[in-house]
């Protein structure tokens, strides 16, 4: 598969400022996880291929260093033996919602193999203007919707070429799962405000479908 997606668009020099300062991908947390998982099995040289082929990503990259002004040549590393692959990836919305903001790209495979992508609290802050993860009233504001409809947007995309089974959208210690469910998860205070029709409605979550 090509090492380039010529659909993804440019980054401007705030945008490459940004994803250039260590700082912004410090390991604070709680993250935000985009999990994927009861699909096909995935080898390192098949999740990176696959996430090289995502429209409106740019990366992986082994550094933020290497995060180019334009779409270039990918590069990324070979892990431990749970985390066999990962990278730093840019994910950009098409229609200009959010600015750019990085995430890590993994292989999980401690438990069962999963495809995740992780965003630190600085780059959601980036996209939302502040840590959704706080929780406080009033959080699910039109930033905090257009952030999330880009993450749903990314997860379907993902699936069209990967068809996994069930995928979650959830900070760090505050994940829902039932087995018994195919779909997105998302909170459903954001489903609620997104105008989002969900399959299943489950408490604090909605499960969203992949099309």
């Amino acid at each position: 598969m090509a090492d380039s997606n010529q659909t993804t668009p440019a980054l401007s020099a705030a945008d490459i400022a940004f994803l250039h300062d260590r700082k912004n991908w410090d390991d604070g947390g709680p993250n935000l996880h985009l999990t994927m998982y009861d699909g096909p099995y995935l080898d390192p040289d098949s999740a990176r291929s696959l996430i090289c082929a995502i429209p409106h990503l740019i990366g992986p990259f082994a550094e933020p260093e290497d995060i180019p002004d334009r779409p270039g040549r990918f590069q990324a590393r070979m892990a431990c033996p749970s985390f066999p692959w990962w990278g730093h990836v840019v994910v950009c919305d098409p229609q200009g919602r959010v600015p750019p903001f990085g995430a890590y790209s993994y292989l999980s495979t401690s438990r069962v193999t999963e495809l995740v992508i992780t965003v630190r609290p600085p780059q959601v802050e980036r996209a939302c203007g502040f840590n959704t993860a706080d929780y406080e009233p009033g959080w699910v504001t039109p930033p905090v919707v257009d952030f999330y409809r880009v993450l749903v947007e990314l997860i379907r995309d993902i699936h069209k070429l990967y068809p996994f089974r069930f995928g979650r959208i959830f900070v760090e210690g505050d994940w829902w799962y039932d087995r018994t469910v195919e779909g997105i998860t998302v909170d459903r205070e954001v489903a609620d405000a997104a105008g989002w029709k969900a399959l299943y409605p489950h408490d604090r979550v909605a499960v969203l479908p992949f099309s």
